[in-house]
């Protein structure tokens, strides 16, 4: 989960200054978990298909406290190879749009008998 530059891509040339991430995890196989700290550091279990299950955590005020720079204005789930890198092949962006909460009202009619 992140706030990310136009041109985040590592295979682009970006620079890690343009992917500012409030939750990250890891997809590795099951015998490197070990090696980042397991599920406590992060890692998440790449299955031999390529599929992987993780949670995170969306909290909106806590990324923009975090990304401050103007080029950061892209709120996403994004997916790209680790360790520096560069595998286009792995570079995914699933953009999240926030919205103010509207006020919901209930009403409640009485009818007499």
């Amino acid at each position: 989960m992140g706030k990310f530059a136009d041109v985040w891509q590592p295979s682009k040339g970006a620079g890690s200054s343009t992917r500012v991430n409030s939750s990250q995890k890891w997809a590795v196989s099951a015998a490197d978990m070990g090696a980042i700290g397991g599920a406590g550091g992060g890692a998440v279990e790449l299955r031999p298909d390529g599929s992987f299950t993780a949670e995170l955590t969306v909290d909106k005020a806590a990324l923009d406290a975090k990304a401050t720079a103007e080029s950061l204005r892209n709120y996403g789930i994004y997916t790209y190879a680790g360790s520096g890198a560069s595998v286009a092949a792995y570079e995914t962006a699933t953009p999240i749009t926030f919205t103010r909460r509207s006020a919901w009202r209930s009403s409640s009619r009485s009818r007499a008998a």
